[in-house]
């Protein structure tokens, strides 16, 4: 376990790499002496305004260049910075700020509450006179928060120190080789994990965190020969894009590709394959600091690699189980602390998995699993083989209540035409699976603006709101 007084990552880097770039707005750069010029500049502004160790700080901006400064800033002062995202329901906003219970936000617009102070994004760029130089932090305070998907229920915010980011940096590292004059395009949002783990991982490696301009669009970036990105996380959403666009992947300066683990059609499979870059599929979670286990892209979905720092096993009803140094501090709850681990200190993901000689194969959420007609049934079981159908790009299954059997599965699909194909999909599944895991109905699936993960819930809700009307 490494001490709590630790380097601040940014201090060192600006020593290391001081003209090396640290960050791509645009077409801006800025150095990592710029940078922690103006971390500092920014940390002696706001400890003249009152910030103290221990505030608790709410990020809610669109602006991630912005963000990424902040971030380093609440990690000198000792502050608990909470990234909301700000493009969400007024309601849904509105409940994640009275949960996260800030006493300082960064927004665009102030809000009726009881915040002390509503500080603009970009406040770094007029702070001057006395900065604020440090070259230690403790690693294990509460230093990030962010809510959960909540793609099964009820978000839940869940705090990491900065231990569990450098654990989980240091991790990729071992199996993504990342290094100064790299550049890692920065598509995900920092209000998910995954996104939040790119600056860290930039920053212990000296590498370039780019952050395209809102009008530039994926296709842009990885076609791009002279600036473009070497690295790339991605989901399978926006891949799909990518193909039906014709774009190739390799077509600039990409090197690695890393995907949230699914099930990937024949498809795109075949598309990626001749692509000269290592495309690699990764099982992660918020409450392990976003990766797990990681593996080459396969038909199978298995994933080869257990990251260092982390530790996985099979409970012996299926769940995964998971823990290491980057497992989260807990889960914050009215502004108490939980950590809902075990006796024997494993969190248990809710996720179902199978440990095999070649890897990990994950086969989906016991939150999903439901009972039909007696049998259960496993959503991802279905969409897996679904995902093997001609022209399926998506697929999502969901059980809806039926009378006879408690519940049915439907299936929501992209990529066929509907409702023309949905009883050839039927024929052909009948033949693969058993007649209980056979959907009842085969719908158009609709789209989820701005959702990384299947919102299942809302699906849900949608599905049987057609199947009861028609």
């Amino acid at each position: 376990m490494p001490v709590a007084q630790i380097a601040c990552p940014l201090w060192q880097a600006a020593q290391r790499w001081p003209r090396q770039p640290a960050l791509e707005e645009g077409g801006l750069t800025v150095s990592f002496a710029d940078l922690e010029q103006q971390v500092a500049g920014l940390c002696g502004q706001l400890s003249r305004q009152g910030v103290a160790a221990g505030d608790r700080l709410a990020l809610v901006t669109s602006d991630r260049g912005a963000l990424v400064r902040w971030l380093l800033a609440a990690l000198r002062l000792k502050l608990t910075a909470v990234v909301i995202n700000p493009g969400q329901p007024d309601d849904a906003l509105s409940n994640q700020l009275q949960r996260a219970a800030p006493r300082w936000r960064v927004a665009e617009r102030s809000c009726d509450d009881e915040v002390s102070a509503v500080w603009s994004p970009r406040l770094f760029e007029s702070c001057s006179g006395d900065s604020e130089t440090v070259t230690a932090i403790d690693s294990y305070l509460p230093f990030t928060g962010v809510f959960t998907s909540g793609s099964s229920g009820t978000p839940k915010l869940a705090l990491h120190c900065y231990a569990n980011h450098y654990a989980s940096a240091r991790g990729s590292q071992s199996l993504i080789p990342l290094r100064p004059g790299d550049r890692w395009a920065a598509v995900l949002p920092f209000h998910h994990v995954g996104g939040l783990a790119l600056i860290f991982r930039c920053l212990l490696a000296g590498a370039c965190l780019q952050i395209p301009a809102s009008e530039r669009t994926v296709a842009e970036l990885v076609t791009d020969s002279t600036t473009g990105p070497t690295h790339l996380s991605a989901v399978g959403t926006q891949l799909l894009r990518l193909r039906t666009e014709g774009v190739r992947l390799d077509g600039g300066c990409l090197r690695t590709l890393l995907l949230g683990g699914s099930a990937f059609s024949p498809q795109l499979l075949d598309w990626l394959e001749p692509q000269r870059l290592q495309v690699l599929i990764s099982y992660g979670l918020t409450e392990m600091s976003s990766q797990v286990m990681t593996g080459l892209v396969n038909p199978d979905g298995l994933l080869a690699t257990l990251l260092p720092g982390r530790e996985l096993m099979i409970a012996a009803d299926g769940e995964i189980l998971v823990r290491g140094d980057t497992l989260f501090l807990g889960y914050d709850e009215d502004g108490v602390l939980r950590r809902p681990l075990d006796e024997t200190g494993w969190f248990h993901t809710r996720d179902l998995g199978a440990l095999t000689a070649t890897g990990l194969k994950v086969q989906g959420r016991l939150d999903n699993q439901f009972i039909s007609g007696g049998e259960n049934i496993q959503p991802e079981e279905i969409e897996g083989v679904i995902a093997q159908y001609p022209g399926v790009s998506v697929c999502v299954v969901v059980p809806v209540a039926d009378a006879e059997f408690g519940q049915r599965p439907v299936a929501l699909v992209a990529g066929l035409t509907l409702p023309d194909q949905a009883e050839p999909l039927r024929q052909w599944l009948r033949k693969r699976l058993p007649g209980y895991k056979v959907p009842i109905a085969v719908l158009a699936l609709p789209e989820q603006e701005g959702a990384l993960k299947v919102q299942r819930s809302a699906l849900l809700r949608w599905a049987a709101e057609q199947i009861f009307s028609q």
